[in-house]
């Protein structure tokens, strides 16, 4: 089977939804045209960046008005949306949850990030099961930026039959500072670290390794640009790719805004499994 996939690799202006919003609408238009894609992935957090306690009115719940929008142009485009993520409230507890919508326009389901990163955890509660979903194309998989440094959760979505795994991002280049800057060595310990794209180098190691050790296809959508994160800048790593097995990291781009479309063959899948019998030794 051969599966077109489409990524966004956009610029995403914190709290600006119209505008985060209009190049959403015109990404999906893009992706529709010519041959058209199978399935659409937007970055983590795309339409309101990352937010805060203080930011309330932009929570959402499932389903509700952002996944409503999206319903609807999965409907009218004819494909399967993996919603980035949004910030979900449900009763008294926030998640950064993606949600998957089929090519009808109705919610398939939704992932809870399981692995938060830093600042999310002073208000985020993480999710506890794992993202695997029935489509049409076949069953997929969901993860969440910081899931994808956590091999068990590549392994536990490749193992129960997903092997096309989703992995929208919001990775900056200052991640590796996130959490020592709080810390009273942080200067001395700033210096220490060394003066490389660490942040680069991760995205395209980790692809990769879980590609290969999965026998899978994975899809990182990452954003790019300036981005407001705590009321501090960063800048977002882009480096949207798609990693496969015997080949690590496949097809990528850069740190441009734009959309990357890739027909993936799912027989590759197959045959990595045949040639390296990663499920078979694991008994499953």
């Amino acid at each position: 089977m051969k599966l077109t996939v489409c990524a966004a690799q956009m610029e995403i202006e914190t709290r600006n939804v119209e505008k985060n919003l209009a190049k959403a609408q015109a990404f999906a238009r893009e992706a529709t045209e010519g041959e058209g894609c199978h399935f659409l992935c937007y970055p983590e957090l795309f339409l309101t960046g990352a937010l805060g306690r203080a930011d309330r009115e932009l929570f959402q719940t499932v389903p509700g008005p952002f996944t409503d929008i999206f319903c609807d142009m999965a409907a009218r485009y004819g494909i399967h949306i993996v919603m980035g993520s949004i910030t979900e409230i449900d009763g008294d507890r926030i998640y950064n949850t993606s949600v998957l919508i089929d090519d009808r326009g109705s919610i398939i389901g939704s992932y809870r990030k399981m692995n938060l990163w830093c600042g999310e955890k002073l208000f985020n509660t993480p999710g506890n099961t794992p993202g695997v979903f029935d489509t049409r194309w076949g069953k997929v998989g969901i993860q969440i930026c910081w899931d994808i440094a956590f091999p068990e959760v590549s392994r536990s979505i490749a193992a129960a039959g997903a092997r096309v795994i989703f992995c929208p991002t919001l990775w900056t280049h200052d991640d590796r500072y996130s959490y020592i800057n709080g810390m009273k060595e942080a200067e001395q310990l700033r210096r220490r670290i060394p003066d490389v794209d660490t942040e680069e180098i991760f995205i395209h190691t980790c692809v990769a390794a879980r590609a290969i050790e999965n026998c899978s296809a994975v899809i990182l959508v990452n954003g790019c640009g300036k981005t407001d994160i705590l009321n501090q800048t960063h800048t977002l790593v882009g480096h949207t790719q798609v990693g496969l097995p015997f080949y690590g990291r496949w097809k990528f781009l850069a740190a441009e805004e734009r959309l990357l479309t890739v027909e993936i063959d799912t027989e590759l899948l197959d045959l990595a499994e045949t040639a390296y019998h990663i499920f078979e030794d694991l008994g499953r």
